[in-house]
């Protein structure tokens, strides 16, 4: 069961670049959250469809200001926040009813994670191809 770890929170850093590998990590404190996304953060709520089907809620950080600072366009975190998102993002679980966050589920980080790949093998051939 996949609930909130309150030793810590399962997380994944989504950088902007997406030749960049997403980065496994756990929170312990929410100031590691502003260190990353490199300001004070605002969280894009969202859902995305389990393997059984259901929907599960996830929490993208994101910088609050990332486009008052002109921060680049993250697609990945884009995709499955399902809003254009910029700037390196961190995405965990959604809340528990204690409003606690919960981990990142282990079937959505193995999902962004084969995404990229696909993708970065799409491009490695569209360039031998060129």
């Amino acid at each position: 069961m996949e609930d909130a770890t309150y030793g810590g929170t399962q997380a994944l850093i989504v950088p902007v670049n997406r030749d960049e590998p997403t980065i496994p990590f756990e929170v312990t404190d929410y100031t590691q959250y502003q260190t990353i996304v490199d300001g004070t953060f605002d969280i894009a709520r969202s859902w995305v469809l389990s393997p059984n089907g259901g929907r599960v809620e996830i929490s993208v950080y994101i910088n609050d200001e990332g486009l008052i600072f002109n921060m680049a366009h993250n697609p990945r975190a884009s995709k499955w926040a399902g809003r254009d998102l910029v700037g390196t993002a961190v995405i965990t679980g959604g809340v528990d009813g204690k409003g606690n966050t919960l981990s990142i589920p282990s079937f959505l980080q193995r999902l962004i994670d084969n995404d990229n790949q696909q993708w970065l093998e799409q491009r490695a051939a569209q360039s031998q191809g060129a």
